[in-house]
């Protein structure tokens, strides 16, 4: 007998525990079906990736050339494409880049109020002098004519 009425009444309430459900492993059908399913997405990207063009990348914006510029390169260049075409690469790459660097400084020489035609002309037969084994009489000829050039394009 309970020692009061009481007591009795007070008596905790414990829930009744349900038994634990061991957790099973995943039978084989449902490995397969799972690895099935991965596979097929994994083609599906590969099949996506193939046929659609890749995202077109940020097109670099290269700086507009000087229409001056250019048109003074044009004239250095005008005649020396099959002497170009002889030198060896290192050479190339240093006539190349003497040329532009005497495109540039022409344009500042132009751009001046009084034009330096003798600078303009050295400069020229400074560049051509870069080419070997050619004729001296060749390179102030080819300076002279290239030096009228670019003096008639200042004149327009």
């Amino acid at each position: 007998m309970p020692k009061n009425d009481f007591e009795e009444k007070i008596k905790p309430v414990v829930p009744e525990e349900k038994p634990r459900e061991i957790e099973k492993e995943p039978s084989e059908e449902i490995k397969e079906k799972k690895k099935e399913i991965k596979e097929e997405k994994e083609i599906k990207e590969k099949v996506t990736k193939a046929i659609l063009p890749t995202p077109p990348r940020e097109a670099v914006k290269m700086p507009v050339k000087d229409p001056v510029l250019t048109k003074i390169e044009d004239i250095l260049e005008e005649d020396l494409i099959d002497i170009y075409s002889f030198l060896d690469e290192p050479l190339k790459r240093e006539f190349r880049t003497k040329g532009e660097e005497t495109s540039v400084k022409i344009k500042f020489l132009i751009a001046k109020t009084k034009i330096m035609v003798k600078q303009i002309f050295e400069l020229i037969k400074e560049w051509l002098a870069i080419i070997p084994g050619i004729n001296k009489f060749f390179v102030d000829k080819e300076a002279k004519i290239k030096t009228d050039k670019i003096l008639k394009l200042t004149k327009k």
